[in-house]
């Protein structure tokens, strides 16, 4: 097999020096997709290799070792991104647990706990909800007035079926809590309006992660281009 990355982190504890390598099947060109991907982990004073097949492969596959759980041992992510599917990143966080390399969440399962309630509203605006006490608004008047006239009416009133939605994961980072050692996930999904394309704005969260491999989603805000307006009533 082709190596795709190695990183050496404290994987089976604090202390320990353990090695991680992300690899593929031949063959393999840098640039290319990695198919059949699989982590091999060599434990410190273990001659053991300790295998896990990742669930698919991507493009630029890497590995990142980090504590996302609070516990003082280095979490295992893989990274990477899909192609044509609007530009999903790849997130895959694993854990050492007794022997085994055990998954603790990935870019679905977290894409399908930020989801929002968009729709287009009268006069030229975008709501993204996420429950009452959360929601944004996005003004789209100083667009294009061919554009608009796919969405409203010459009164300003909504006429097209279909609202906009939201993507899963089109791109995240590794940021280090305040004081800590801890990482958590700034994770960032498109606003997505008529076509693919058409990225209305992007809602960046924060994914908090406890001991247990649990995570909560907050720290929402909107991002958008500096030629659109934007009104936050975040409560």
């Amino acid at each position: 097999m082709a190596i795709l990355d190695s990183k050496v982190g404290h994987i089976k504890s604090r202390i320990s020096k353990d090695r991680v390598v992300l690899k593929t099947m031949y063959p393999f060109k840098k640039g290319e997709l990695a198919d059949e991907v699989e982590i091999n982990l060599y434990l410190e004073g273990s001659n053991r290799i300790i295998k896990k097949e990742l669930p698919y492969g991507g493009y630029n596959m890497h590995l990142f070792l980090g504590d996302f759980l609070g516990s003082g041992r280095d979490c295992i992510l893989v990274k990477g991104r899909f192609q044509g599917s609007g530009g999903i990143a790849i997130l895959l966080l694993y854990e050492y647990d007794n022997g085994e390399i055990r998954e603790i969440t990935n870019q679905w399962e977290i894409s399908a706990r930020n989801k929002a309630i968009i729709r287009y509203l009268p006069n030229y605006k975008v709501e993204v909800s996420y429950g009452a006490k959360e929601k944004y608004i996005v003004d789209l008047s100083s667009k294009d007035k061919s554009y608009l006239n796919l969405i409203y009416d010459e009164k300003g009133n909504v006429k097209l079926k279909i609202n906009p939605g939201i993507s899963d994961i089109n791109t995240y980072y590794e940021i280090k809590e305040l004081g800590s050692n801890k990482y958590d996930f700034l994770i960032r999904q498109n606003i997505i309006g008529i076509v693919l394309v058409d990225v209305i704005g992007i809602i960046q969260s924060r994914v908090v992660f406890n001991i247990n491999g649990n995570f909560v989603i907050k720290d929402r805000e909107l991002i958008i281009s500096k030629d659109r307006n934007l009104n936050n009533t975040h409560n």
